[in-house]
């Protein structure tokens, strides 16, 4: 059966480095911009209240990375050194050739270029190790700036599905699913 390979992926200015607890550092990195109520603007969940939720939601990561079909990384900047986002490959299905992308970046480096970079290392890694011919990504319709970014990748928006996220807060917003066919 097939697997995503945890690899360290890497170029000049980033590095995604497999999720995992060994690296205290990546983990306080982490937790500082979990904390941050901009972080969780277009996300389902409330922002964690202190470490200990945030080493639970990384263990969740871990575990999840666990299966044949799910990887998570961080996104560590190079210069300075510093985690400033995860990204993730999720329901790869190897049959199909398919994998979901999933990913949050610090708030502090938003319009910076990091998601575009990590974005564009993961996708060439899932050319060339997984060879996925689709990938998937869905996003809050709200969330202009990730649709943005998505597009610049040659994401196409796809298909929108009706009050899909729930918030912490009661209300409902439509998803975006955005795809990127890759070329031969």
């Amino acid at each position: 059966m097939k697997k995503i390979v945890p690899l360290v992926i890497r170029d000049k200015a980033i590095e995604l480095i497999p999720i995992s607890l060994e690296n205290k550092s990546y983990l306080e990195d982490f937790h500082q911009y979990s904390i941050e109520k901009r972080f969780y603007e277009f996300l389902t969940y409330e922002p964690f209240k202190n470490y200990k939720e945030t080493l639970s939601y990384i263990n969740k990561l871990i575990k999840r990375s666990a299966a044949n079909n799910c990887q998570y990384w961080f996104i560590k900047i190079v210069n300075p050194s510093k985690v400033v986002g995860s990204i993730g490959l999720l329901n790869a299905d190897f049959e199909y050739n398919s994998v979901e992308i999933g990913y949050g970046i610090s708030p502090d480096y938003w319009g910076k270029g990091i998601f575009k970079n990590a974005a564009e290392l993961l996708i060439k890694f899932c050319i060339d190790e997984i060879k996925t011919k689709k990938i998937i990504a869905k996003t809050s319709y709200e969330n202009k700036n990730s649709i943005k970014a998505l597009k610049k990748l040659s994401f196409y928006e796809s298909h929108i599905i009706d009050n899909y996220y729930q918030y912490s807060d009661g209300h409902y917003e439509d998803a975006q699913f955005m795809t990127l066919d890759i070329k031969e």
